[in-house]
């Protein structure tokens, strides 16, 4: 396969066994937490899914670990796009209560439907669009970011798989693109009042530590549209929005999804 040096915003690619290169061209952020749109009238094959082209792309989110090239096929031709590796931050938080850092074991089997609940929700995209823009759902301070080694009350904890957006408790959500209510969480345990939303093209987002949930399952949303309200359910210690994006269970950076969308790259 022909190695590919990527740029941030535009790579047109090549394979190395097509006599006449047929280029497929990559928009994005490839990096480890980033999002890329491949630009394509033939389908995708990524690991184990074949992707369907929507308005012409693919979509395809970059999880906090990834490796250092990414590999896909059009037509049976192979592709690599190289990844950029990221430094995370470590970030400390403390004066939680100690039942949401090492909750209590009757609360296990909860915290397991939970999880389990969201996952199925990741599983299968199947709203008809394709998510090319992105807004930030709240306006606030960024006060936790994307793939941080959480250490909570001193204990090491998993990646954070969002951002934290702090804002005042009521101040309205919006849904970051046009979508369908794939899941609605009252009280989850962790998250709190809950919401994701499937954008189509395998593409989830979601909203955690909500005061207030006024949108329904199944529900179509436009982007910009109030979905609920800034709290501080579940395991928070302010009010603030959890925001976190997906390509299927596949977390990536929500601001890869804003700051590097079509709209954006094509002026829009």
């Amino acid at each position: 396969m022909l190695k590919l040096t990527a740029s941030i915003l535009l790579l047109t690619l090549f394979s190395a066994f097509s006599a006449q290169a047929s280029a497929a061209q990559v928009f994005g952020n490839p990096v480890q937490g980033g999002l890329l749109y491949i630009r394509t009238d033939r389908p995708v094959v990524y690991g184990d899914r074949t992707l369907t082209p929507r308005d012409g792309f693919v979509m395809i989110g970059v999880s906090r670990d990834y490796g250092d090239e990414l590999l896909f096929s059009i037509g049976g031709k192979p592709y690599r796009v190289e990844i950029a590796k990221q430094q995370w931050r470590v970030q400390r938080i403390d004066n939680l209560a100690q039942r949401m850092v090492t909750p209590p074991e009757h609360e296990l089997p909860r915290i397991e439907r939970e999880r389990l609940a969201v996952r199925s929700a990741f599983s299968a995209s199947t709203f008809p669009g394709l998510p090319k823009c992105f807004i930030k759902p709240v306006q606030g301070r960024v006060s936790g970011v994307f793939g941080s080694q959480r250490i909570l009350n001193g204990q090491p904890r998993s990646p954070h798989n969002g951002i934290d957006i702090a804002a005042p408790k009521g101040t309205p959500v919006k849904a970051a693109a046009a979508g369908r209510v794939a899941l609605v969480l009252d009280d989850a345990y962790f998250m709190g009042n809950t919401i994701v939303i499937d954008h189509g093209a395998g593409i989830f987002s979601i909203y955690a530590h909500l005061d207030r949930n006024d949108a329904a399952a199944g529900q179509k949303v436009e982007m910009g549209q109030a979905i609920g309200t800034v709290g501080m359910t579940g395991r928070a210690t302010g009010p603030h929005l959890h925001f976190g994006t997906s390509f299927f269970s596949s977390y990536f950076n929500p601001l890869s999804a804003i700051n590097y969308n079509i709209c954006q790259m094509d002026g829009g």
